[in-house]
């Protein structure tokens, strides 16, 4: 289904259908409805993306290495259940996304937030309104890490060490996403439900060989 937006006189959901000739086939005109079971539903894009893959390299000097990989996906639709659910026209008991506060209220009101009225299914019913571009960009792994010089090692008394090093690495550093705090990259099936974003790591350590 694809969403038409608000009727500025009753606060209903509007969708689109398609005006049929007397042989009950399509005209090639569209009009709209507020019911989603009069609604036409109409090819709204793939969900599969146009490409994914990763960047990496990394750069070594005097001891030094530094390491990155990004991972990436362009492309594709992603129908977000999780805004959709806190989109909801008034279930009790159930919080709701900020964007709730620019709801229908009155008539004459241009928005494209319906009006709250508790069962009022339609409101929020699944179409292309929730439907997103899930491209994305992660850092996952940001890495500089030290091999500290055998000479020096023997100097200050560590001559069993065979190899010193020091690191600090960073995990699924930052999600850049159409998807506010969710994950669009756990899925090929265009879906998502309450897939958060992955937790930022950062860890600091030595690796000793003896």
């Amino acid at each position: 289904r694809q969403y038409a937006g608000v009727d500025p006189q009753t606060g209903k959901a509007l969708y689109y259908k398609d005006v049929l000739n007397s042989e009950g086939n399509p005209t090639g005109e569209r009009t709209t409805t507020t019911s989603t079971d009069q609604a036409t539903k109409y090819y709204s894009g793939s969900a599969i993306p146009d490409m994914t893959g990763d960047i990496n390299s990394s750069i070594s000097y005097k001891g030094f290495r530094f390491s990155f990989m990004f991972t990436y996906g362009i492309g594709g639709k992603m129908l977000n259940y999780t805004y959709a659910n806190l989109m909801h026209s008034g279930d009790y008991g159930t919080h709701w996304h900020a964007n709730i506060k620019d709801r229908w209220q009155e008539p004459g009101d241009q928005t494209d937030v319906p009006r709250l009225e508790n069962g009022y299914d339609d409101a929020n019913y699944p179409s292309d309104r929730f439907l997103i571009d899930r491209s994305y960009l992660n850092i996952k792994n940001v890495r500089l890490s030290y091999n500290v010089p055998p000479k020096l090692l023997k100097q200050v008394g560590l001559d069993l060490v065979k190899k010193f090093q020091v690191y600090v690495s960073g995990n699924d550093l930052y999600l850049f996403s159409e998807m506010q705090g969710m994950n669009p990259q756990e899925s090929f099936g265009g879906v998502t439900n309450y897939q958060y974003t992955p937790t930022k790591t950062i860890m600091v350590g030595t690796n000793i060989k003896f």
